[in-house]
């Protein structure tokens, strides 16, 4: 029970760390390769919009997978921490 908690404590943390390192480093590479995008003056959904060139990279690539493992990272702590 006890190894068992630890691995969903893992998975909790890892799941957290790696969705907000994915998400900060691909908007940053979406921001990079978008010819005009400026992180001041410019919503990190334009970089996702319809027609904007990294629109499939920050779709599929940074806002899915981040929110799946934000999902994870959820399910995990609502198990491990006490009701």
């Amino acid at each position: 029970m006890i190894f068992e908690a630890n691995r969903v404590r893992h998975i909790a943390f890892w799941s957290a760390v790696s969705s907000y390192v994915l998400f900060v480093s691909l908007v940053i590479y979406g921001a990079a390769i978008y010819p005009e995008y400026e992180h001041v003056s410019r919503f990190i959904s334009e970089l996702g919009a319809s027609g904007a060139p990294t629109e499939t990279l920050i779709r599929f690539g940074t806002f899915l997978p981040a929110g799946i493992l934000l999902m994870l990272f959820s399910l995990a702590a609502l198990k491990v921490l006490p009701k």
